[in-house]
């Protein structure tokens, strides 16, 4: 997992080949003030999600992980933590569901939580298990976030 800020986004293109376009793409969508919903990002096999929500409470948050995906996800405006673990997932709690591209699991150990308010973002691997859009310390607030889908491929 990473969390940095968007001025620093170019440090980490080569991680994946489609990482400068989603940069781009995200600048752009801020810019443009982009609705909610689905974008497919041109000259590559990405995709983004524009949603908003109120973060939630954390006996809401579910514990994720992704098989096909590795998720970007930009706070637009808005606060929430996102918890990730370094340990084993708990039990898996909702099978795998390969159309959704997600496996939810029951509470995690070794937890380790970051704050991506304003301009963050996180990039989750499919071996990173993660808890976003949980409010802090308690207090939902609304949240406009992009979330982009690069395609994963184990080397």
């Amino acid at each position: 997992m990473i969390f940095d800020v968007l001025s620093h986004g170019s440090q980490y293109y080569s991680l994946h080949k489609d990482l400068r376009e989603a940069f781009n793409f995200i600048q752009k969508a801020v810019k443009e003030e982009l609705p909610v919903g689905r974008y497919d990002i041109d000259g590559t096999d990405a995709f983004a999600i524009v949603q908003e929500y109120m973060a939630k409470p954390e006996e809401e948050g579910r514990w994720e992980a992704h098989r096909k995906y590795i998720d970007l996800q930009y706070i637009v405006s808005g606060k929430e933590r996102m918890d990730v673990t370094a340990g084993e997932p708990g039990a898996v709690t909702e099978d795998y569901d390969q159309e959704k591209d997600v496996i939810f699991y029951e509470d995690c150990a070794d937890v380790v939580s970051a704050i991506v308010a304003e301009e963050g973002f996180g990039i989750f691997f499919p071996h990173d298990i993660h808890k976003p859009s949980l409010a802090i310390d308690g207090i939902p607030v609304p949240v406009k976030k992009i979330v982009v889908k690069l395609p994963y491929e184990d080397k």
